[in-house]
């Protein structure tokens, strides 16, 4: 059974990102974004696709790519920053793999297909410093049986193509973990996965994030894994945070006419019910609104809205809002 953290949720934050500004080349794709998340609790990105969730905690990774930066604010693991280090810093600090554990959307692309699950184990569990072929073996069986893969000894000796695809996105998530990280990022991690085992990969997910006490960051467009998953949400539209908060509030009390929408287009499984669509779709960042950047989708804008930015402010009900017309919204919450 792997070695538990600390069962408690901390205050001081494992991850804060604060104010930041995510270029490639000249392009500015985020700016202004914060968010935390502390030990023990589980954080929601939400939002459409384009809206700068996956490019966020690919900063905190240092997986930008070529031409990707953060230009301003910072990243600060556990008390350090890590946003301006080099990939050879990354590496020597054993950030992404040892201290930040990430589980993608595609385990088919993210396994390495030339090398067996155990092998892939074994770089991960050396991090923690245990060495040896048998002690290595028993441990990588070890975590494969907690995530549920039958046979983990044979599982071992396989090589990805001869799993299915639950079965890889599990072997994924005890690569993950077998390092045993202080945070685990999960990227959309049951996008290629059939419904029955969405289910699974998920329980799987915050079974293990709470036993071990982990901050979790998900990435997601679905209400309904934020709801399964989540502690706290921020939801996201054109690389901003546009408001924060916990999943019953953001839920049951959205402030934001963005978080508003994006509930009032879920499907209420009445037959004939008629779905409120959210018209038009996320601007490219190549032409970015002016002010609101959600103004010309917006159902309450005004002509204030186009012509000033808003900033992400405390609101009611423990909210964060990003939108000039806060206070009367909550008027009539």
């Amino acid at each position: 059974m792997p070695v538990s953290h600390t069962a408690a949720m901390d205050e001081h934050p494992v991850l804060e990102v604060d104010s930041l500004a995510i270029c490639y080349g000249k392009l500015e794709v985020c700016s202004d974004v914060s968010l935390n998340v502390r030990r023990g609790e589980a954080l929601a990105l939400i939002g459409e696709s384009g809206s700068g969730k996956s490019v966020t905690v690919l900063a905190v990774t240092g997986l930008l790519g070529r031409g990707g930066a953060v230009t301003r604010g910072r990243i600060m693991l556990d008390g350090e920053e890590i946003s301006r280090l080099s990939d050879r810093e990354r590496r020597r600090r054993g950030l992404l793999g040892k201290r930040i554990g990430m589980i993608f959307q595609n385990p088919s692309r993210a396994l390495d297909p030339v090398f067996t699950i155990g092998q892939q184990l074994n770089e991960a569990i050396s991090l923690t410093g245990l060495s040896g072929k048998e002690a290595l073996r028993r441990k990588g069986a070890e975590w494969l049986r907690h995530v549920g893969l039958p046979d983990p000894e044979e599982a071992l000796d396989r090589y990805p193509h001869q799993l299915s695809g639950g079965q890889r996105q599990r072997a994924m998530i005890a690569i993950a973990l077998a390092s045993e990280p202080e945070l685990l990022i999960a990227d959309e991690p049951t996008t290629a996965l059939d419904v029955t085992i969405q289910a699974q990969v998920l329980n799987l997910i915050r079974r293990l994030q709470r036993e071990l006490n982990l901050a979790l960051v998900i990435v997601t467009h679905d209400f309904g894994v934020v709801a399964a998953m989540a502690d706290r949400v921020a939801v996201m539209y054109a690389g901003q945070v546009v408001e924060t908060g916990t999943v019953a509030n953001i839920i049951n009390a959205p402030r934001h006419p963005y978080t508003r929408a994006l509930l009032a287009s879920l499907p209420t499984g009445v037959p004939g019910a008629r779905i409120a669509a959210l018209p038009g779709s996320v601007p490219s960042a190549v032409a970015m609104p002016t002010g609101c950047r959600f103004h010309p989708r917006c159902p309450i804008a005004i002509d204030r809205c186009s012509q000033e930015t808003p900033q992400l402010e405390s609101a009611a009900g423990g909210h964060q809002l990003r939108c000039l017309r806060a206070e009367e919204i909550a008027r009539h919450v």
